[in-house]
């Protein structure tokens, strides 16, 4: 408790330091502060206690009294978001959750002041407690029903579940089509950035909503214009950083085919935060709006963002890449003039950042159904280059999140498996000094035997 203590000081003392040096839009140095003591940096002590407590495996294990009667005094003293994040783990799974409830149910009421991962805990504990006693199961209710639209449309979600949770959606459930069609009346008739808010929060609760499939079904009810009107507005409306949804709402204006809807697409060509706590979602929004405009046959904003990292000057030609890769008066992109610039620059920077923005950007899981143009399809020898050279000096290798994905092993790892799906035999060399290699071993037989079956006949 006194080193959770001890790092909410530092951290609000950072705060007040830099206080205006935030930019709009930006994760505030609060949030990215405790998210960095507390959840991601898993080598300091405290992340490791908390991470540990969090893991849930203490539930698994009998307390004694003792530890019942510390229980209850930490909560009668903690006053600050680490210890509150630190109790709720400790208590969680425990016999003890119940005891919880009128602290939750008090800070729930004042959940919009605290750091995202807390405001994460105490709606999931909410949700769990579906026998709360009275009164704190409606205070729970009533702090989480004025929270909705408070934290973000992602947060939506997890807020209404624990209200389902607690019971409190019973007598909403029936006759919402009608709630749902003035809903997007109004958002389809109020100008301004009003109206575009609006329109993103329909659009999103199709699937960030207990009635999800009741917007879902008066969404597929407009005619194409209205359509076409709801979807423009919805991605000028969508605020950074909850951008959960707006990589499938950038496919579905493009889909549209219609270059007047490019206009709202272009702004999420911008460069990502490189502190977003979404990377993944921030890294399909950037694709899917270069992917998008190439498609439209719209050119490429002049400012996409102004890089101070190797892995971000990498990041934006890849953007250039998705975007000339579908376009459909360019037929060969890795040979076209047009992306001679791109290549260049993941070609200079190969030695340490462009495998690692080639590994976030060609990942699964920003591709909705898997059938996502790869880069190293469109730029196969491209691919194989920067893996190749990346490969000389794995511990070198960075990625553009350098506070998510840490770990130059993973990205050699991918390069090895490139190179075994794009590699030749010249590349045999490397692939086999790497296969006594704990890290690399298993990878590097498998690249090596793709390699020695696919060439083996010529």
């Amino acid at each position: 408790m006194t080193a959770c203590r001890n790092m909410d000081d530092v951290i609000a003392n950072a705060e007040r330091a830099f206080v205006g040096d935030t930019k709009p839009g930006k994760t505030s140095l609060r949030q990215a502060l405790f998210s960095e003591a507390y959840v991601m940096h898993r080598t300091a002590a405290i992340s490791q206690l908390i991470n540990f407590i969090h893991s849930g495996l203490l539930g698994r294990r009998q307390f004694g009294r003792e530890f019942e009667l510390a229980i209850r005094k930490a909560w009668s003293v903690a006053g600050t978001p680490g210890q509150f994040y630190f109790l709720i783990g400790l208590t969680r799974f425990t016999a003890h959750e119940q005891e919880l409830v009128p602290y939750v149910a008090q800070l729930l009421r004042n959940i919009r002041s605290f750091p995202y991962h807390l405001q994460l805990d105490l709606i999931d504990f909410a949700s769990r407690v579906r026998e709360a006693d009275e009164p704190h199961r409606t205070a729970m209710i009533d702090a989480l029903n004025a929270s909705l639209n408070k934290l973000g449309w992602m947060m939506n979600t997890a807020i209404l579940e624990a209200l389902s949770a607690l019971g409190a959606l019973q007598e909403e459930e029936e006759n919402h089509t009608e709630v749902v069609r003035r809903e997007i009346q109004n958002a389809l008739t109020t100008e301004g950035p009003e109206g575009d808010q609006a329109a993103w929060g329909v659009y999103s609760c199709q699937f960030d909503h207990p009635f999800d499939s009741a917007y879902w079904e008066v969404v597929q009810e407009l005619d194409g214009a209205q359509k076409k009107l709801l979807f423009t507005k919805a991605c000028r409306g969508a605020t950074k950083p909850y951008i959960s949804f707006v990589g499938i709402l950038i496919r579905q204006l493009s889909d549209l085919d219609d270059p007047a809807v490019a206009i709202a697409i272009a702004p999420w060509t911008e460069l990502p935060d490189r502190q977003h706590f979404m990377p993944q979602d921030a890294i399909e929004v950037f694709v899917a709006a270069h992917e998008a405009l190439g498609r439209l046959g719209i050119e490429l904003p002049e400012s996409r963002g102004h890089p101070s990292t190797l892995a971000g000057r990498a990041l934006l030609a890849c953007g250039e890449l998705f975007y000339w890769s579908n376009r459909h008066d360019v037929k060969h992109p890795e040979t076209s003039i047009h992306t001679q610039a791109a290549r260049s620059v993941l070609l200079d920077h190969s030695t340490c950042a462009s495998a690692g923005v080639l590994q976030l950007t060609m990942s699964k899981m920003i591709s909705i159904d898997g059938t996502r143009k790869s880069l190293k399809d469109d730029y196969p020898n491209l691919a194989a280059a920067v893996c190749r050279e990346a490969l000389k000096r794995p511990e070198r290798q960075v990625s553009f999140y350098t506070h998510v994905f840490r770990d130059a092993a993973s990205i050699a790892t991918f390069s090895i498996q490139v190179l075994g799906a794009l590699g030749d035999r010249d590349d045999l060399v490397i692939l086999r000094g790497l296969c006594d290699q704990e890290s690399y071993g298993v990878d590097a037989l498998d690249a090596i035997k793709k390699i020695e079956a696919r060439t083996n006949h010529r």
